[in-house]
């Protein structure tokens, strides 16, 4: 009879009290993303394998130490240290379709000091696991959650998930769509941010600096890769001065450009575009457009599902009849991606 594992490409997190071992080196299990390992502690991808035997397989980018205990049917394996990786879609997995599983669901989540995996076993089902920690060729540690320990009813003992016309060679490794899949930077790019500025007004070899804040400032856009997106992006700086007649005047250069956005690493971006500017003096239109560009670079904190919070430092100058306006800021604020 043919065999069919199915190995689910899944984001997850976990611990039980294994410690990888130098020497333990073998290639990443089927299915595997194939990418950069991050420079922070994360858990990255896990794989569901249904047969031969019921597994599942933790993808680290450091070696961590893993432990479990149980709640009731539901064994949980914790990771130390780790967070989940943000670029994932982490989501509670139904398993229950799949009888020569042990396991009826996964929930993944971040838990005290780390990263928790929620095996939810069958009725019947002593909650049981084998972890062993490997290092892996690619540079990602793997943690495999062995479950042929757990006693299958004999009603369901080898039963098949589904069949296959393909020659019989050894587990066929399938991706499974409807079991999550990698989350990463794409679709919609947007993010808002607000923080304190500063001005300087450039002109005839004179200067004046004025300090004020920054935002609401807002980019939108649409990755084209999973680092690197197009953007437009409206900026703008406020500063309060005092007119020649001693009145308070609030000048405002904005900023509308086009442009990029990419991230350099997991955490840090840098972005810049070309386009068109204007002075407002107490929010209203000046005459003419400058030309305008902006720079920032930023480095993001707090992942989730759906974006990050940020830092950046953000450069916009406005040029016209050799006249420069330019405003700079350090900014907090939200990516969505």
């Amino acid at each position: 009879m043919r065999r069919l594992a199915v190995l689910a490409c899944v984001l997850a997190a976990s611990p039980a009290r294994a410690q990888p071992r130098g020497d333990n080196t073998s290639p990443p299990p089927p299915g595997a993303p194939n990418t950069v390992v991050p420079s922070r502690p994360m858990l990255t991808w896990f794989g569901v394998q249904v047969s031969d035997p019921p597994a599942v397989h933790l993808q680290l980018s450091t070696q961590a130490a893993v432990g479990s205990y149980v709640e009731g049917q539901t064994l949980v394996v914790h990771v130390e240290g780790v967070d989940l990786d943000s670029r994932q879609t982490w989501k509670k997995v139904d398993l229950t379709r799949f009888e020569s599983m042990p396991i009826v669901s996964i929930e993944v989540s971040r838990g005290s000091a780390g990263a928790d995996i929620r095996l939810e076993f069958k009725p019947g089902i002593v909650p049981t696991v084998a972890p062993a920690v490997n290092l892996g060729t690619d540079g990602f540690t793997y943690v495999l959650l062995d479950l042929s320990g757990a006693v299958v009813p004999a009603s369901v003992t080898g039963a098949e998930p589904t069949t296959t016309d393909e020659p019989d060679a050894g587990p066929l490794v399938v991706e499974d769509r409807d079991l999550g899949e990698l989350r990463t930077r794409q679709g919609l790019a947007l993010d808002v941010s607000a923080g304190i500025g500063v001005q300087v007004f450039r002109f005839g070899g004179e200067s004046q600096t004025d300090f004020g804040i920054s935002g609401l400032n807002l980019s939108l856009g649409a990755w084209i890769t999973d680092t690197s997106a197009l953007v437009v992006r409206a900026t703008s700086t406020t500063s309060f001065r005092e007119d020649d007649d001693g009145s308070s005047v609030a000048l405002t250069a904005v900023a509308f450009t086009a442009g990029v956005q990419h991230f350099a690493s997991d955490e840090y971006f840098v972005g810049g575009g070309v386009g068109i500017g204007r002075a407002l003096i107490d929010f209203e239109s000046s005459d003419g457009n400058a030309f305008a560009f902006q720079v920032r670079g930023g480095m993001t904190f707090k992942p989730s599902q759906h974006g990050a919070y940020y830092v950046a430092a953000e450069v916009s100058p406005l040029y016209r009849d050799e006249a420069w306006l330019i405003g700079a800021a350090v900014q907090l604020g939200w990516q969505l991606y």
